[in-house]
């Protein structure tokens, strides 16, 4: 017998056999003198030690688009394997389809639905982890192309993996792998009859995996049968008329966007947007190139650009990483610093710029919260050492109240600061349960009817309301409700969205996405739930309101627009972009005779700005 790690062969070297006992012997000689003899014949071989699977139905919202590339089931594969032992290879996955009823489709309905139906990898090192993004799980395993779809009589697609010792489908020793069961659905599939189907796997019968070594098979644990979401397809909005969207501006895996967009409301057109490169992209309203090159800086670009007319001029302004604001003056095809101006804070710069009164506000990583002079880019005050934590949300400014002149900020610290705008003394402090990555939301000067009170979103899942005035003093309206706290509403998850106060409701309304993945309405006067929605992804995409519906995005890569009356999800939305979405969408295509915006534009991480039709 010969003994190697956890696998044991016969003396010819033949494979063993899950399940079969072996014997062996330590020391054949039997001369005299020789050392006494070892025997054990009660060795097994168990392969269910080696392998655990696990498949789960992953986040799909109910509905896709025509062409859409989908991910219907998520496969961990887990090697149990010790250090000494050998990796698993992935070697075949069954799945079965049936239409959204339960019944089994036959051949021809699964191949007017999906042109193709494939296994990949997801890549744990760029994009969202766990989540299937075209752009970056880029590594197939197997794919089965529309005319080779044959489905079984029970409505089973058997999907080989044709090199299942090759990297893709191995998964190394005492770790784990995802993998994404991925439809991509033909452009006419929402025509079909049924238009609509769910995918089922049975991970202890339908998922292969096998000893990389001796390509034993081995048992997998797992547990019930696991099916996807119910799938309805159907066309999503267009984009605007003669338009070229969606626009790639960046390069997906080597280059994301990382910015929402800025756009020039004074003129209406020019957008901007930045990226993980630290290039700073202008596009025309129809999606082309405006710039001919990107304005370059030195580090990647987080925040959303901040735009303005001056004389007659178009200027952006951008914050990077590297711990730079820059001042960027359009010259129509390309940007520039003449006539603007740069400045280095000294820490990486997150926040988006905030504009008031001639003067700037933004926070560093340093702690600092600083004051800048928009004329000139000097600093015209920062708080030094009053403030605890990274500084990664923008401030809400207050300079209209007569008599306020104050902004709020908080930090990773875990607190908020009001601070005063003409010095930059700290004035008051709230510390709430955890890190505060979002900017918080005053009620007050131009907003109608103003209460002065401030939300404030909070990682240690609380959305907190306080008297801006006083941070200690709780509104009434958010006191005394039943299973909350007074002050707070807790939802149990990181919220790193800027909350949406919408004073035109009655009664005013606050929306906010949370890393749980749902969307949140409270009564923004009693601090009550409305309703809330859930996504596929956590949202980290700040919502906005228009006529009547809200649009944000989702980390599940899809954009949604939904009732701001019920949370009731609009016909032929979410659209979805690939990868992340996690810009606050902004309205465009101002219609000046119809006193209305017509379009929706956001960015997809995966170096897209995409824009829809909303009217």
């Amino acid at each position: 017998m010969t003994v190697s790690g956890a696998v044991i062969t016969d003396i010819e070297g033949n494979k063993i056999v899950d399940g079969a006992t072996y014997k062996i012997i330590l020391n054949s000689d039997t001369a005299a003198g020789a050392a006494a003899q070892v025997t054990n014949a009660s060795i097994s071989y168990d392969a269910s030690i080696h392998s655990g699977v696990v498949a789960d139905s992953a986040p799909v919202s109910g509905s896709a688009n025509n062409g859409e590339r989908i991910a219907l089931l998520k496969i961990t594969a887990s090697s149990a394997s010790p250090a000494w032992g050998n990796n698993l290879e992935l070697t075949s996955v069954n799945v079965k389809f049936t239409d959204g009823g339960g019944t089994q489709l036959s051949t021809l309905s699964a191949q007017a639905l999906f042109e193709s139906v494939s296994i990949f990898r997801d890549n744990a090192n760029t994009g969202v982890a766990g989540s299937y993004e075209p752009a970056f799980d880029t590594d197939v395993l197997t794919a089965v192309q529309n005319s080779s779809i044959t489905l079984d009589g029970s409505g089973i697609l058997t999907m080989l993996v044709p090199l299942p010792d090759g990297s893709e489908a191995t998964i190394q020793k005492g770790t784990s792998a995802v993998y994404f069961v991925v439809a991509e659905l033909t452009t006419n599939a929402g025509a079909a009859s049924p238009n609509n189907f769910k995918a089922v796997v049975d991970a202890d019968v339908d998922v292969a995996v096998r000893d990389a070594y001796y390509d034993i098979s081995q048992v997998v644990s797992s547990s019930v049968p696991v099916s996807s979401t119910g799938v309805t397809i159907f066309n999503p909005p267009p984009p605007p008329v003669d338009s070229v969207y969606p626009a790639t501006v960046g390069t997906a895996v080597n280059e994301q966007i990382t910015s929402p967009v800025g756009m020039n409301r004074d003129t209406e057109e020019g957008m901007f947007v930045g990226s993980s490169a630290g290039k700073l992209y202008s596009l025309n309203n129809d999606g082309s190139a405006k710039w001919t090159v990107p304005f370059e800086t030195t580090g990647a670009i987080s925040s959303a650009p901040q735009v303005t007319m001056e004389n007659g001029n178009t200027f952006i302004y951008v914050a990077n990483d590297a711990g730079y604001i820059y001042k960027i003056k359009d010259q129509g095809n390309s940007g520039t610093t003449t006539g603007g101006w740069t400045i280095n804070l000294g820490a990486v710069v997150k926040a988006e710029p905030i504009m008031s009164a001639g003067s700037i506000y933004v926070g560093a990583a340093n702690g600092k919260l600083f004051k800048i002079d928009d004329a000139t880019g000097s600093v015209v005050w920062d708080t030094n050492t009053a403030i605890s934590g990274n500084l990664t949300g923008s401030a809400a400014v207050d300079e209209y109240t007569p008599g306020v002149s104050s902004c709020w900020i908080g930090s990773e610290g875990g607190s908020l600061y009001r601070v005063n705008t003409v010095n930059g003394q700290v004035l008051s402090t709230l510390t709430t349960g955890s890190s505060i990555k979002s900017s918080p939301f005053i009620d007050g000067g131009y907003q109608f009817g103003a209460s002065n009170n401030l939300f404030i979103p909070s990682t240690d899942g609380k959305m907190y309301c306080r008297s801006s005035v006083n941070l200690t003093l709780i509104p009434d309206g958010w006191k005394s409700r039943g299973g909350q706290e007074d002050g707070n509403y807790y939802i149990g998850s990181a919220i790193e969205t800027v909350p949406f106060y919408w004073a035109y409701e009655a009664p005013k309304a606050l929306y906010f996405g949370a890393n749980n993945g749902k969307l949140y309405k409270l009564n923004g006067e009693t601090g009550t739930l409305m309703w809330e929605f859930t996504t596929g992804g956590a949202v980290k995409s700040s919502p906005i309101v228009y006529n009547g519906w809200v649009y944000f995005g989702s980390d599940d890569g899809r954009c949604y627009c939904i009732s701001a009356a019920d949370g009731i999800l609009r016909s032929g939305w979410p659209v979805t972009t690939g990868a992340a979405v996690k810009g606050m969408p902004i309205l465009g295509g101002w219609n000046d005779g119809a006193g209305e915006y017509t379009n929706i534009t956001f960015t997809s991480s995966d170096g897209k700005v995409c824009a829809l039709q909303i009217q």
